[in-house]
């Protein structure tokens, strides 16, 4: 049976750069059945395997709050993958339209795929979250709750 798959990612030690990792342990403690869930630091050619035998994918990660509070609150974004034009060859450090493309170069194919970004208010050293950020955790985890029950291409 193919899983769906969350990427939460993030920095736990820099306040609300590490949201995705805490709504992907949020997700995880869920132990919903068909979710994979991955909590990483940064996003890396070793997830591209995981990533094609996925079934649909989620990555979730922080952003400026004023660059996130341009775009709709909390909506899943489509993404596609790249091609791969302006990556180092050899970086460690990939944008989720990389990974899918790199799953395409790699696999012939890659599965839909989406981003939440989260906004993050504070990215301060620190292991908490800012209020504002915490706030926004319960609807995130509702969200990607009802996307990891859908149906893939439904979300």
């Amino acid at each position: 049976m193919n899983q769906r798959l969350l990427i939460g990612c993030g920095n736990t030690m820099r306040s609300d750069d590490g949201i995705g990792w805490r709504i992907a342990a949020a997700l995880s403690a869920l132990e919903l059945p068909g979710l994979r869930v991955e909590a990483v630091h940064q996003l890396t050619p070793e997830l591209a395997p995981l990533i094609a035998a996925a079934e649909a994918v989620v990555f979730v990660d922080a952003a400026l709050a004023a660059d996130v509070a341009a775009g709709p609150a909390l909506a899943l974004q489509p993404l596609a993958g790249s091609d791969g034009q302006g990556r180092q060859p050899l970086s460690h450090q990939l944008s989720p339209g990389d990974l899918l493309g790199l799953c395409r170069q790699l696999y012939g194919s890659q599965p839909p795929a989406w981003l939440l970004l989260m906004p993050a208010h504070e990215l301060t050293i620190g292991d908490r979250l800012s209020p504002a950020a915490a706030r926004a955790m319960e609807p995130a985890v509702a969200l990607l709750r009802g996307w990891a029950q859908e149906r893939a291409g439904d979300a």
